[in-house]
């Protein structure tokens, strides 16, 4: 038979009306995350008093994108939130919470936002996953378009950076790997049918 056990759970709450699409932590802190619905953005901090965990909304964010969200994304260091409208736009907010990258992808589904955080000269990569392509960037004080990589079949959901140049994408029954520092692609690991939407690097593995 098949065993079961329930996880403690110390904290539920309610933060949105709607459905939840996508979160994200502020890169610099610990007890601040980020949360995104259809239509608002919230950020919230995550503490505990007297014995108690709580989750506090800080700041609300609407009314800076004309159609629903569908993914969110906190930069790292800068701690800018980054996020993926269902009108194909990559928005990026500045420290006042404006709109300072606003780029419209017309031809591209897009499915995910990733940047590298590494010790090597691709650390602050940036990257637009779509239906067909990649799209890179460097931020560094400003945002400079880098390249792009298309194949009719990445529809890439899922980044994972390896360090040593070599950066994971996840798409529909295969997993890409890209030589970042010349934006080729090195590899096709063809998988059994399974889309993959995410990575996790763990004590020198990915998962």
């Amino acid at each position: 038979g098949v065993q079961t056990c329930a996880l403690p759970i110390f904290l539920s709450q309610k933060v949105h009306e709607k459905s939840i699409m996508s979160l994200d932590k502020m890169k610099d802190k610990n007890n601040t995350f980020v949360t995104c619905d259809e239509k608002e953005i919230k950020i919230w901090g995550f503490y505990k008093k007297n014995n108690i965990y709580i989750i506090d909304c800080e700041t609300v964010l609407k009314d800076f994108s004309k159609s629903d969200l569908v993914y969110l994304y906190v930069l790292n260091k800068s701690n800018n939130i980054s996020f993926i409208n269902e009108d194909n736009k990559v928005i990026i907010l500045n420290n006042f919470y404006k709109p300072f990258f606003n780029v419209h992808f017309e031809t591209s589904e897009l499915k995910a936002l990733y940047q590298i955080e590494s010790n090597d000269e691709n650390n602050n990569l940036f990257m637009v996953g779509s239906s067909d392509n990649i799209i890179f960037y460097k931020i560094s004080g400003e945002i400079k378009y880098i390249g792009y990589l298309r194949n009719d079949c990445y529809s890439a959901k899922s980044f994972c950076y390896l360090g040593n140049n070599k950066l994971l994408i996840g798409g529909k029954s295969v997993i890409y790997l890209i030589d970042v520092k010349n934006v080729k692609l090195e590899r096709i690991i063809k998988m059994r049918s399974a889309e993959f939407s995410c990575f996790l690097r763990y004590n020198n593995m990915t998962l």
